[in-house]
């Protein structure tokens, strides 16, 4: 039997009966694993997610007053939009033919598997990364004290090195693309290597010249996502209290903590890393319903370095008498469980009470786009098969007060 497009979308669905889609999606990413996900809730063209923010008010002592103050429960609907996100692989003819000519079809199904699981990991990483920021769809910034006037471009943390990869066509802002315009009309440059280490981004061409005007504290983004991205914690807990400016049209000033989640700067308060958790424990406590109850507190790798130096040879005393510091998930004094994941920005703890914040897909996804029942096409042109995974998604609170953004002190 000859290999053709026809018969290799069979393999492509076995592998989707098989389970690849949910477990490469969420592999290594904590908090994707940890989320529930709606595959249900899309009506027409928003995913509706109803949040009551208020009791009813009308009781009093007397009677006829509390007749008369009559308030019932305070409820607002945000509509919220799925958001597409597409990855596109290719598998080179040669590979095909090579398959077909040995009568081994089985290399080329390995070769579909590898680069599908690849394909939907990758997308999986992105996802992950997006669940954590706002609508803005940056990836990371440029230092604010180096600036980017050669082939290498350092990045304001480290850590976010790890949203970039070689071959990645980058665009750049002086905003975090919820609000401006790309510098040089959207001009591109790419990235041939990056270094975790050092922190850099080198490029194939000088930084400033393939992108005119960049500077220091400039934002950059994957080629395509300026203003184009799902609302992850960033935007449904932002840093600063929301203002009257509808978010899926719901104005949130009303009721900031309810319909923004709450929010503790340890940093400006001076805060020491061994007390900042039970300090924001105490602002949680205040919050209705105690929705914080059953919660895990996300971390970056690299604030959890700086939380261990600070504990260094000490333990943290619980109702077992001890607890040793020195594992990636720990309890904090005040009973929840802190979990590395490098998708968490550093300098910012995020605390997600159980089933407030969930991940929205169109249906079980993401997929393999197919057109009349094909997966991959070939290419006459490039001698290649070509397939696109896509997934339609956005991330919703369903109850925002159980979200927490803690800004984490430097020592």
């Amino acid at each position: 039997m000859s290999l053709t497009t026809v018969n290799i979308s069979p393999i492509l669905r076995e592998m989707g009966d098989s389970g690849w889609d949910q477990a490469m999606l969420v592999n290594s990413h904590p908090l994707l694993v940890g989320m529930d996900t709606d595959t249900k809730g899309l009506s027409g063209d928003y995913f509706k997610i109803p949040v009551d923010y208020a009791k009813p008010a009308g009781r009093s002592a007397i009677s006829s007053v509390a007749y008369d103050n009559e308030a019932g429960t305070k409820r607002k609907a945000f509509e919220l939009t799925p958001v597409s996100d597409f990855l596109i692989f290719r598998i080179d003819g040669e590979t095909v033919r090579r398959a077909a000519q040995s009568n081994d079809e089985t290399s080329f199904a390995d070769a579909v598997k590898l680069e599908v699981k690849n394909s939907i990991e990758a997308l999986g990483d992105n996802i992950a990364k997006t669940a954590y920021g706002n609508t803005g769809g940056a990836r990371g910034q440029v230092s604010t004290v180096t600036a980017p006037s050669t082939v290498t471009c350092t990045l304001e943390k480290k850590s976010q090195v790890v949203f970039f990869y070689p071959g990645m066509y980058v665009c750049a802002a002086s905003t975090d693309g919820t609000s401006g315009s790309l510098r040089g009309s959207g001009a591109r440059c790419l990235i041939s290597s990056v270094s975790l280490s050092a922190g850099t981004l080198t490029s194939a061409a000088t930084w400033t010249t393939a992108i005119t005007g960049l500077t220091t504290s400039d934002y950059l983004f994957a080629e395509g996502d300026f203003g184009i991205a799902p609302a992850g914690l960033d935007a449904w807990n932002p840093a600063a209290a929301p203002g009257a400016t509808a978010f899926y049209t719901v104005a949130r000033d009303v009721a900031p903590d309810f319909l923004g989640g709450m929010r503790y700067d340890g940093a400006t308060l001076g805060d020491s890393m061994e007390t900042v958790f039970i300090n924001a424990q105490a602002q949680m406590d205040l919050q209705s319903g105690n929705p914080f109850k059953d919660s895990e507190i996300y971390i970056n790798p690299v604030s959890m370095g700086t939380l261990r130096i600070a504990k260094e040879g000490a333990r943290w005393i619980d109702d077992k008498n001890e607890y040793g510091i020195g594992i990636k998930k720990f309890m904090t004094p005040s009973g929840h469980t802190l979990v590395e994941d490098r998708d968490c920005p550093a300098g910012v703890a995020r605390v997600i009470g159980k089933g407030c914040f969930k991940h929205f897909t169109n249906g079980v996804q993401p997929n393999l786009a197919e057109n009349d029942g094909v997966e991959m096409r070939y290419d006459d042109r490039t001698d290649r098969y070509t397939g696109t995974v896509v997934i339609d998604h956005n991330f919703g609170a369903c109850k925002p007060q159980g979200l927490m953004r803690i800004i984490l002190p430097t020592s």
